[in-house]
């Protein structure tokens, strides 16, 4: 029966087809799979020169919470009837005016093979666009499983998005597109958590690592300290006051010490690659030279 009601519904689209030359431009399907239903968008963008005033779309499923938008889609209407259902959008397309979407649930896309085993199955029968792009966000807590070789159609790519897998496909001027949409999933076996010994293990590697750095970098610091005279470390301190970056002028302030001398002292730590000095309105920038 379902084989028939397909048959049927494909020689109403090739019908369709033929008269009105679809012309669709772009077309984009999305879904979201959630546990029971598909929430499912169909974005179409039709061809400047299109004068098309009725857009048909045919499907086996069943769906609810239907619902469409765009400023080229005057009314769409979802009936169902015989195992069929039908959407039958009128436009009114302009130049400008091109767009249109629908969008809709369904319980159909989705089989239950087992606890853990799901199977997506859906039949799109939407003409030639001129670029096709489909993608469907699984679950979260879901995966693809191993039998890759049963997703059609291939040429597909997977993304994440930090939650969830989204399957993905992008067809330019296929002369075919693909009518189904089949890929098998499951849900993901979450991994025991790693042996705390390992982890307590790691957590001291890391703090060790982080105080031998640290140790190093004061040594050199106190190396570097103890060659300076009494005005650089004047300066110096100034600055490691100021988290490594102040104004000149500040340091002139804070340390006492006369502006010239204080610029004579800046300039000797810059040539001895110790800080930088930039510009800054009318005075400079001190900061100690990055490692």
């Amino acid at each position: 029966m379902r084989k028939l009601v397909l048959l049927a519904a494909f020689l109403l689209v090739a019908t369709a087809l033929l008269s009105n030359a679809y012309a669709v431009q772009f077309l984009s399907i999305e879904g979201n799979i959630n546990d029971s239903s598909v929430h499912t968008k169909l974005s179409f963008t039709m061809e400047a020169n299109s004068t098309l005033q009725d857009f048909p779309l045919y499907m086996t499923e069943t769906v609810s919470n239907f619902a469409y938008g765009g400023n080229a889609a005057h009314k769409c209407i979802a009936s169902r009837s015989g195992g069929l259902t039908t959407i039958n959008c009128a436009l009114n397309l302009t130049s400008e005016n091109r767009s249109f979407y629908i969008e809709y649930d369904t319980t159909d896309y989705v089989k239950v093979v087992d606890q853990t085993n799901f199977l997506f199955d859906a039949q799109f029968m939407i003409g030639s666009p001129q670029t096709l792009f489909i993608s469907f966000k699984l679950p979260e807590g879901m995966a693809l499983t191993n039998d890759t070789g049963t997703i059609i159609p291939g040429g597909y790519a997977t993304v994440s998005d930090g939650r969830h897998i989204i399957i993905t496909w992008k067809l330019e001027n296929d002369p075919h597109p693909p009518g189904t949409i089949r890929f098998p999933y499951e849900r993901v076996v979450e991994q025991p958590l790693f042996d705390l010994r390992i982890v307590a293990l790691l957590i001291i590697v890391v703090i060790a690592a982080a105080v031998v750095y640290f140790w190093r970098r004061s040594k050199k610091e106190r190396v570097v300290y103890d060659l300076l005279d009494e005005y650089e470390k004047k300066v110096y301190e100034v600055i490691r006051l100021h988290d490594g970056k102040v104004k000149q002028n500040a340091i002139v302030r804070e340390t006492g010490i006369s502006r010239a001398k204080v610029s004579r002292v800046v300039q000797d730590l810059v040539r001895r690659g110790l800080v930088t000095s930039v510009r800054s309105g009318r005075t400079n920038i001190v900061e100690f030279k990055k490692k």
